[in-house]
């Protein structure tokens, strides 16, 4: 998260959509589903009615200016948009 934290703030306020591409290592754990809960949370399931949901202590709602986050992972590209970005990137970007 720290590493992720720092790329977001480096450059200062941009007044452009920022996008941070990472890499995944297959010596570590992290993948796919660590970035999600990383960036929005992590998932957690009521008792009552068992429909997850994500807790907010994902980095998203705090750093407005990361617009989305790109993996590359088994030679695919994988899109994680920060829905509470200052500028988001145009619907269209990836296509």
């Amino acid at each position: 998260m720290g590493k992720i934290m720092q790329k977001a703030e480096k450059y200062g306020p941009l007044k452009l959509p920022l996008t941070i591409a990472l890499i995944v290592d297959p010596r570590t754990a992290y993948g796919p589903e660590e970035l999600k809960d990383l960036l929005w949370g992590q998932e957690a399931y009521p008792i009552d009615d068992n429909l997850p949901f994500r807790l907010n202590d994902g980095l998203a709602r705090n750093v407005p200016a990361l617009s989305c986050v790109v993996m590359l992972k088994d030679s695919k590209l994988l899109i994680f948009e920060n829905l509470y970005a200052d500028y988001k990137l145009p619907s269209n970007a990836w296509e």
